[in-house]
């Protein structure tokens, strides 16, 4: 997707330069060994520092092949950011002791993109993590709905979400940024509590219908009505209720 619309390396370069006008929020690049290496690492790092990057993923460069990348982030003052998985075990230790910026901790197996659970000890995780290094840990790999964010900042310092948010870029297009912000709610549960605050109504009354909509990423407030029996039958007897989903139709997707 990203080559079919004309991406290109110097054209991040430039985003970021942009992006910096606005805000000093740390940035990290995530991306393959091989992006960093064809543009020639040295070159790549001069500039990602020169536009005000603070930070580099390389998922695919396990720890033991770190060196050639490391040894020039450091040069730049850019963190070579070190993840570990599931399956790390005894190597965890090792890779926080040299980690630099954040640990980034992989919550399941497999590719990035979501997942309907994550069932991985990250506390452990993060606990062997800051036993060796005091550390940012944050974790990524799967997150996909607000509940799973919130449930792994319990255990880490922050939680790291991709696939979910370049879905909603799919869908929303240049209106995606109030998905974004509110994960993907705003088109149903979010924007129903909104109107709930304009007409003035209780916030626990509101609360209980919004949490009749499913949590789930692209849930309109039509589709949830066809979902659940419940919420339809209030849609369509309780004249509040007609009107307050009604108001929210109307708004949903809008940025």
């Amino acid at each position: 997707r990203a080559l079919t619309g004309g991406v290109t390396t110097d054209k991040i370069f430039d985003m970021v330069k942009e992006i910096r006008q606005n805000t000093q929020i740390p940035l990290v690049f995530m991306t393959y060994a091989n992006v960093v290496f064809s543009y020639g690492t040295e070159r790549f790092l001069e500039k990602a520092k020169n536009v005000g990057m603070d930070g580099l993923i390389l998922p695919d460069v396990p720890f033991e092949e770190k060196e050639e990348f490391d040894i020039v982030c450091k040069k730049y003052g850019i963190d070579l950011i070190s993840l570990i998985a599931p399956t790390s075990h005894d190597r965890i230790r090792m890779i926080a002791k040299e980690a630099s910026g954040f640990v980034y901790c992989v919550s399941s197996l497999g590719v990035t993109g979501t997942r309907s659970a994550i069932t991985t000890d990250i506390g452990a995780m993060v606990k062997l993590v800051k036993e060796e290094n005091d550390i940012p840990c944050a974790v990524g790999f799967g997150i996909s709905t607000p509940e799973q964010a919130a449930k792994m900042c319990q255990s880490a310092d922050g939680a790291i979400v991709g696939s979910a948010i370049v879905k909603l870029c799919e869908k929303y297009g240049k209106d995606c940024v109030a998905q974004i912000v509110t994960f993907g709610t705003l088109a149903a549960r979010g924007v129903i509590r909104d109107v709930g605050r304009v007409m003035d109504l209780p916030y626990a009354y509101v609360d209980s219908i919004a949490k009749m909509i499913p949590q789930e990423l692209g849930i309109t407030i039509d589709k949830a009505l066809q979902m659940n029996p419940e919420l339809r039958k209030l849609y369509e007897s309780d004249e509040t209720v007609t009107h307050l989903i009604d108001m929210a139709k109307r708004l949903e997707g809008l940025p």
